[in-house]
């Protein structure tokens, strides 16, 4: 079977449901705030409460009462400093592909990051189909974003698939550089390096994809099919 590199995009990661937060002040940002102070204790008790609240919210949404959580999630983050419970309601969100809710929590004052919001808001660019604005969204704080996984992990997904691969092939080995090694990082890269007709290095890529065990049937054929015909 002979497959068109050109047209074998990736799926974009989806990250599991967290409130990972990088924090970061960017310069001449839509979304940049002045730094502010808190005392000690303010700033504990208020970062307790929104973990309380996350947990809250996850518990009831195991028991059934998603709608509740949500109401809660959205009352909470109006009336508080909360970015976990920010982070986890437009997670939610963004899974259930609710374009409306999302826009509409984005719309609030957060108390998120620079490098959050610019996350989220390329999330959302994605459920509507807009992936240039989605990267036109990372790349602002690209900068800041060193140790948000997810963050660059999207962005590399991103380029792989609008055919960006000198941006994806740099992305990708960034990715495998700075976290840990994942198959769907070893796969971007070898996509892209095989796009670019760069068959050795595509070759390396994807035998190194191959050795992770816990691959899908469909990624482990394609790859050796991949190293079969470049070895021609």
């Amino acid at each position: 079977m002979v497959v068109n590199t050109q047209e074998t995009v990736l799926p974009l990661a989806e990250p599991a449901l967290n409130s990972d937060q990088v924090q970061s002040t960017p310069v001449s940002d839509p979304f940049e705030r002045p730094l502010q102070e808190p005392s000690v204790s303010v700033s504990a008790n208020t970062e307790y409460l929104d973990q309380q609240m996350v947990q809250q919210s996850r518990e009831l949404i195991a028991q059934g009462f998603k709608s509740r959580a949500l109401a809660l999630l959205e009352n909470h983050i109006q009336s508080n400093a909360a970015p976990q419970s920010e982070s986890f309601l437009l997670d939610i969100y963004y899974q259930d592909k609710n374009i409306s809710a999302m826009e509409r929590v984005l719309a609030f004052p957060l108390a998120q990051s620079a490098v959050e919001q610019h996350y989220y808001s390329a999330r959302l660019a994605v459920l509507k189909n807009d992936n240039p604005s989605a990267i036109q969204f990372l790349e602002l704080q690209l900068s800041q974003a060193s140790d948000h996984e997810n963050y660059r992990a999207l962005l590399a997904g991103l380029y792989q698939r609008e055919q960006r691969y000198l941006e994806a092939v740099s992305a990708y080995r960034n990715l495998l550089k700075s976290f840990q090694p994942k198959p769907a990082y070893w796969l971007g890269l070898a996509l892209s390096l095989d796009a670019q007709g760069q068959g050795p290095a595509a070759m390396q890529a994807y035998t190194q994809l191959l050795n992770f065990e816990q691959l899908e049937p469909q990624v482990r054929a394609y790859a050796q099919e991949r190293i079969a015909e470049l070895s021609q």
